[in-house]
């Protein structure tokens, strides 16, 4: 029996979640950097597969992006925490459902308030310009 083939967006994914995903799909990987994969790239290289795993805001995947992939499409899954660059409506019309990783980033931006709350009250910036004189 053949897996499923899925579509990954990028080559920057950790190489350790692809080998996973590889014990259970046919994985075809994006040749390119993450800030670099079009849509084109996308259209290219969707049609019959089960899933797309994309990263970020790029590229964005519109009713064009689904109805190329045709009926086999499934599931698709951001590594955002938002989803404004998929649309949502062309997923509901074909049943497509669609994973996001919802507190992927809140414990950074929680720690980088803290750190600059810190440097603000402690005036850090103003210290280390004073430092390079």
């Amino acid at each position: 029996m053949s897996k499923p083939k899925i579509l990954v967006s990028h080559n920057k994914f950790p190489q350790s979640m692809i080998e996973q995903l590889m014990k259970i799909f046919d994985v075809q990987i994006i040749d390119k950097h993450m800030t670099s994969t079009t849509k084109l790239d996308v259209l290219d290289n969707i049609f019959g597969k089960f899933g797309l795993l994309v990263s970020g805001i790029n590229p964005t995947i519109d009713e064009q992006v689904i109805e190329a992939a045709g009926p086999s499409l499934k599931v698709i899954c951001t590594t955002s925490m938002g989803y404004e660059h998929i649309d949502t409506n062309a997923l509901k019309k074909r049943g497509i459902i669609l994973c996001n990783t919802v507190h992927a980033t809140t414990d950074r931006v929680a720690e980088l308030t803290v750190g600059l709350l810190i440097a603000t009250a402690r005036n850090f910036l103003a210290a280390n310009q004073q430092m390079k004189l």
